[in-house]
């Protein structure tokens, strides 16, 4: 990345991890001496070690950033407006003190402060780039209420009472930032409008009948609605989400519902730099199709099978890599949205190799192929059309 010609590079938010979940050795490179943050102290000590990173601090000294936060600047999943608990099981250690400590070494260690007048340790805001470009930047952690189901993941959607949960109204933005967001989409003269998303948009299943990630906004299908339904009713053009989030590479169309012909945007998801993958992660036994990925193979480990479950209960998802790294990179002008999901064939070692853009043959074994490089027109909207 630090070699690329960019302008500035968006972060959509864990930066660091509070966690410490991987060693040296068979899931990771290298060790974090620290342990789990709780404390501002530790919180501290988390950004110190990760700008002990030359790659990392050659990027900063490269670019300027604009950054938002997520979870894991906390603590894993918690809902800054479900009360005391976060919405999580007191094995996870969330308290209001722990989320303050969090945000405190954020602000002291990131390019950015809070935005006077709330609500909160206000974040969200919009960013305009000349006559093309506004970014609206989201906070999709701090005013959320709970998830629904605690948080569960593989829902069974054949039960109505799942459903249920799921489409119940419920907070992900709160209701100032919910008006900011149809604000700036509505009244932006810019080109292309660009909502900054910590996690996906466009639903996620794992087969025809089961949801996979509450946390994102899946799990909030009544805010969904109300935003994707927003643009639609107002005939707002050129909308599209850039995600984190998920470790995985996708793209695709913003559908106000799964069955609807037209989407009303289009979405992009850049990979992690270096947390662990869907496909490090053992996603063929989550799935439920047979024996964990074949960890004898270099990567990609993930099989075919996976990804023509994943396309097929995803016709809106284009294509997706859940097994390799890297970031989105992104050219916008009056001409055309264009994003490249740039994958780096390894991490494990230092190597700058790339996986192509644009494979038609694509890897037998695990049947990734097609492109990863799109331009999306002015009035097109998705990738469909």
């Amino acid at each position: 990345m630090a070699k690329d010609d960019l302008d500035f590079v968006v972060n959509l938010g864990d930066y660091i991890y509070a966690e410490a979940y991987h060693k040296a050795g068979a899931d990771g490179v290298r060790t974090d001496p620290g342990g789990e943050a709780v404390t501002l102290k530790q919180y501290r000590d988390k950004y110190k070690l990760y700008r002990t990173d030359a790659n990392l601090r050659a990027m900063h000294a490269n670019f300027a950033m604009v950054s938002t936060w997520d979870d894991h600047e906390v603590v894993d999943n918690y809902a800054g407006g479900a009360g005391a608990d976060g919405g999580l099981a007191p094995a996870k250690k969330y308290t209001l003190a722990r989320q303050k400590a969090g945000y405190q070494a954020f602000f002291e260690s990131m390019p950015i402060s809070p935005i006077k007048g709330g609500p909160g340790q206000r974040i969200y805001r919009s960013l305009r780039f000349g006559k093309h470009v506004e970014i609206i930047m989201l906070d999709e952690r701090q005013y959320r209420e709970n998830q629904p189901l605690d948080d569960a993941g593989m829902v069974d959607l054949t039960n109505p009472a799942n459903v249920d949960a799921i489409k119940a109204p419920r907070q992900y933005l709160g209701d100032k930032q919910l008006a900011f967001l149809k604000e700036r989409l509505k009244n932006s003269t810019a080109t292309w409008k660009v909502i900054a998303n910590e996690t996906m948009m466009m639903n996620t299943k794992f087969g025809a009948t089961t949801d996979y990630n509450l946390d994102d906004w899946t799990g909030y299908q009544a805010q969904r609605t109300d935003v994707l339904g927003y643009i639609r009713d107002n005939s707002i053009k050129n909308v599209v989400s850039v995600v984190g989030d998920i470790h995985t590479f996708a793209a695709g169309d913003l559908r106000v519902a799964d069955d609807d012909a037209t989407p009303v945007g289009t979405e992009f998801v850049g990979g992690s730099i270096s947390s662990q993958g869907l496909g490090d992660g053992g996603l063929r036994a989550a799935v439920g199709i047979g024996a964990p990925e074949d960890a004898t193979k270099p990567f990609p480990r993930t099989g075919k099978a996976i990804y023509d479950i994943l396309l097929g209960a995803n016709p809106w998802l284009k294509n997706g890599d859940v097994d390799h790294h890297g970031y989105g990179r992104i050219k916008a002008d009056g001409a055309g949205f264009g994003c490249d999901l740039v994958r780096m064939k390894t991490i494990k070692q230092k190597s700058t190799a790339k996986m192509p853009l644009n494979d038609p043959a694509g890897d037998p074994w695990n049947g990734i192929s097609g492109t990863f490089s799109w331009t999306v027109k002015p009035g097109q909207a998705g990738l469909s059309g």
